[in-house]
């Protein structure tokens, strides 16, 4: 009965964007909470704590969002811009400096090999991130800030 109420929202909720995926599970919650048939299931498979857990995280999570989105509201796009400009330069100098040590070892194998290899798998996984998120998201799924506690 359960499984059936979720299948009713469909498989993909958690590649929905962050504002349709909290609505999703406050509506599965709600219908946890109101419906009698689901809560006596929710009730004699002793879910009650699985339930408070979910639907706490989703509070929360849906508190930071809102916080995050106002914050971004609030910021100068000057500001953002000068600090994602820091955030480069500082990325771009901490990668120099890596490959120059790599480089500059003189016993193989280079301890930063490892390090360079999880950089370049980290690079990879986001570009293909922002194709995906580019060849996916309608325009306003597009914005997702990053939460962070």
């Amino acid at each position: 009965m359960i499984l059936n109420n979720i299948a009713l929202y469909g498989s993909g909720i958690p590649r929905l964007n962050y504002q349709a995926e909290t609505a999703t599970l406050n509506n599965l919650i709600r219908d946890w909470e109101n419906k009698p048939e689901l809560m006596d299931a929710i009730t004699y498979f002793d879910l009650s704590d699985w339930v408070n857990e979910l639907k706490d995280a989703n509070d929360q999570f849906n508190a930071k969002y809102l916080s995050r989105t106002q914050e971004y509201g609030d910021a100068n796009p000057d500001t953002i811009k000068s600090k994602r400009d820091e955030t480069n330069t500082a990325y771009y100098a901490l990668r120099d400096r890596i490959d120059a040590l790599h480089l500059l070892t003189e016993t193989p194998p280079s301890p930063y090999a490892t390090v360079i290899n999880q950089l370049n798998a980290l690079t990879d996984q986001y570009n293909v991130l922002l194709v995906n998120r580019k060849d996916t998201a309608a325009p306003e799924n597009d914005q997702k800030p990053p939460l962070q506690e």
